[in-house]
């Protein structure tokens, strides 16, 4: 995933948020970014396989809207109208 790193310094709108195994967020993406792949024997970065595009398509699908609650970042799915 390729983002840029200062983007909650920018104060660059929030974009997606990032998960553990268990669903709770640690972080959140700020700004725009892409995925590639980034082989660890290779100084460039690498085409995503039909696999990981289809995983990456489904992950990001639905725009993100964050709202913070009580001190915690809320994290609410943004569904398409009539859906």
């Amino acid at each position: 995933m390729i983002c840029n790193d200062e983007g909650k310094l920018l104060n660059l709108p929030l974009n997606r948020a990032l998960r553990d195994e268990e669903g709770e967020i640690y972080d959140i993406i700020a700004g725009t970014f892409f995925v590639c792949g980034a082989p660890p024997d290779s100084e460039s970065f690498a085409s995503l396989t039909d696999e990981q595009v289809d995983y990456w398509l489904k992950r990001f699908a639905k725009p993100e809207f964050f709202v913070r609650v009580n001190g915690k970042v809320i994290c609410v799915p943004v569904e398409e109208p009539g859906k």
